[in-house]
C-alpha cells in the first residue's frame, strides 16, 4: 500500500515509480539469480509494505538461495513483522542451510526462538548444514588472512558505513559482490579507498559509474549507497537503464534510498 506521503513523491518524480517497478520485476524474474539479485539490492532501501510483503513471499521460494537471501535481507531491514514467517521457516524449511540462515535471523531479530536454536545448535542437537557448506566453511577458513576476507569483516563491522534510521543497511548486497568470483582487482581497489569519504574518492566512484568492468561499476553503486552521497542522485537516475542486473538493482535501490536521505539542516 503507497502512503500519501509516498504517493506525492511519485507523481513528483515518475522515476521513483521506475525504479520500483525495476526491483519488482526482479523479484518476479524466472531466474532464481536474479532473484536473488533483486533480493539483496532492497537490503539498500527503508521500509516499504509492498516491497516487504515480496520479501517475506520470497520466504516460500522454491529455491534455496532465494529464501537465504529473503532471509538475510530483512535482516538488513530489522524488519520484526517478519519474525512469524521466518520462525515458519525454521521449523518446517527441510534444508538446514535455510533452518540456520532462519535461527541466525530471529536471534539478531531478538526473537528468543532464535537463541532457543542457536543454543541447540551449539549443542549438536540440530542439524546446521550439508557437507557442501562445511567444506565451504573450511575453504573460507583458509581465507581469513586475505584482503578481501578483512573487507568482510570490515563492512560487518560497519567501517566506511553511514546508517540512517528507517534504511536497510546493505550489508548483504555488499558482501554478495565481494564474493562474486568475477570481482575484479580494481572492483576490489575501488572499494578499500573510496571508505575515506575524500574529494579523492568521490572521483574515483564517479568515473566508475561509466567503467567498462561491472564491478567496477556495482561497486561504484554500493559505495555511494553505503555513504549516502546525495549528491550521485542523477549519475544513479542515468544507471536505472544499465544492462548488467547487478548493477541495475544496486542503481534502482540506491535511486530510492538517497531520496529517502534526511536533508542536512
Amino acid at each position: 500500500m503507497m502512503t500519501g506521503a509516498m504517493y506525492a513523491q511519485s507523481v513528483a518524480n515518475p522515476n521513483v515509480d521506475r525504479a520500483r517497478g525495476i526491483l519488482l520485476a526482479g523479484l518476479g524474474d524466472k531466474d532464481p539469480d536474479i532473484r536473488v539479485q533483486a533480493l539483496q539490492a532492497l537490503g539498500m532501501v527503508g521500509h516499504n509494505e509492498e516491497m516487504i510483503k515480496g520479501l517475506v513471499n520470497h520466504l516460500e521460494d522454491k529455491d534455496v538461495k532465494v529464501r537465504i537471501a529473503a532471509i538475510s535481507t530483512l535482516v538488513d531491514l530489522k524488519e520484526n513483522s517478519s519474525i512469524p514467517a521466518l520462525q515458519k521457516r525454521l521449523i518446517v524449511d527441510d534444508v538446514p542451510e535455510v533452518s540456520f540462515s532462519a535461527a541466525k535471523a530471529l536471534y539478531l531479530l531478538k526473537d528468543p526462538q532464535g537463541k532457543t536454536a542457536l543454543d541447540a545448535i551449539f549443542a549438536k542437537e540440530m542439524k546446521t548444514g550439508s557437507n557442501m557448506i562445511r567444506t565451504k566453511v573450511r575453504d573460507l577458513m583458509r581465507t581469513v588472512k586475505t584482503p578481501r576476507s578483512a573487507m568482510l569483516f570490515a563492512l560487518r563491522n560497519g567501517v566506511g558505513y553511514i546508517p540512517v534510521p528507517g534504511l536497510g543497511e546493505g550489508v548483504g548486497a555488499a558482501i554478495d559482490l565481494l564474493t562474486d568470483g568475477d570481482l575484479s582487482a580494481r572492483a576490489n581497489v575501488l572499494l578499500m579507498m573510496a571508505a575515506n569519504k575524500s574529494e579523492e574518492s568521490k572521483a574515483m566512484v564517479t568515473t566508475s559509474l561509466t567503467d567498462n568492468d561491472w564491478t567496477v561499476r556495482a561497486v561504484g553503486i554500493q559505495t555511494i549507497a553505503m555513504l549516502n552521497w546525495v549528491e550521485f542522485l542523477p549519475k544513479v537516475e542515468a544507471m536505472l537503464d544499465d544492462t548488467k542486473g547487478k548493477v541495475r538493482f544496486r542503481a534502482a535501490a540506491t535511486y530510492l534510498r538517497l531520496l529517502a536521505v534526511p536533508k542536512p539542516n
